[in-house]
């Protein structure tokens, strides 16, 4: 859920409903783009910092798409 938190979570593909980035209407703390993953346990958010290269959260946001058949 957050990093370095110590916890980890698994979901089935049945668990995710939506992954989409946010690139405005983010806070001035806020780095963007913000990856959102919304899932039936609740809303996941990875900003920029957390990829090691700029289009590492566009990649997994169409991983994520293709395989829930909206892509």
């Amino acid at each position: 859920p957050r990093l370095c938190s110590g916890q980890e979570v698994t979901l089935t593909l049945a668990d995710i409903r939506h992954a989409y980035l946010l690139k405005r209407s983010l806070s001035w703390a806020t780095p963007g783009p913000l990856l959102v993953v919304e899932t039936a346990r609740g809303t996941f958010q990875y900003p920029r910092d957390w990829f090691a290269h700029d289009g590492d959260q566009r990649r997994v946001m169409i991983a994520i798409n293709r395989k829930l058949g909206r892509i």
